[in-house]
């Protein structure tokens, strides 16, 4: 299991990634925001303009959108604040808890496919790829 955490010593680095032996990881540039959020549960879908909907297939967040005109920068600062509000998020996703963390997390069930893929809970299904919340 991973840890997020804020509590650092270390002047311009947001926060490290902690493993379960203790082990650490800084984050040390906003460059890496995206990736780091996205291990904890955050997600490009979560960055829209203007009421549109794009799933952003073609970038990770470190690059602008082609589809859409969302910019790097935006989904860097939007994963910026994701993980400074989220002190302490793990990366367990199991339903029933597991021994490592005992977090219970109940997935969101896509209503197209029926998987538990839409993780952000935000209507976007990762394995169908499809929004699926009836705001079409």
């Amino acid at each position: 299991m991973l840890i997020w955490s804020t509590d650092i010593n270390a002047p311009g680095c947001p926060g490290e990634v902690i493993d379960t032996d203790g082990d650490s990881t800084l984050v040390q540039t906003d460059y890496d925001y995206p990736g780091t959020a996205g291990m904890f549960g955050w997600s490009t879908y979560e960055v829209q303009r203007d009421g549109q909907r794009c799933d952003h297939q073609y970038t990770d967040g470190t690059v602008d959108c082609p589809d859409c005109g969302v910019t790097a920068g935006e989904f860097i600062a939007a994963a910026g604040d994701w993980l400074y509000d989220n002190d302490g998020a793990t990366d367990c996703t199991c339903s029933a808890g597991c021994a490592d963390c005992a977090v219970r997390v109940e997935p969101v069930k896509c209503s197209d496919c029926e998987d538990p893929a839409d993780s952000a809970g935000d209507g976007f299904c990762l394995d169908c790829r499809s929004w699926n919340n009836g705001d079409e």
